[in-house]
């Protein structure tokens, strides 16, 4: 005996579901995490004088 078809509008529920709910996870962390100051704001942008700073990476360019 076969089974009778799954209803289209739950299997497309349930296909939502299944997007929804961990970007729903995602985004109740990262609200905790801000909220409970484990993430902080990146500082301001230096202020435009004109020229290029190098980028500070850590490494040493100018060593032979």
């Amino acid at each position: 005996m076969q089974d009778p078809p799954a209803n289209p509008l739950i299997l497309a529920l349930l296909f939502i579901a299944r997007c929804l709910i961990p970007v729903g996870i995602l985004l109740g962390l990262s609200y905790l995490a801000r909220r409970l100051s484990l993430v902080q704001e990146p500082p301001p942008p230096a202020a435009e004088s004109g020229q290029m700073e190098p980028p500070d990476d850590g490494l040493l360019h100018d060593l032979p």
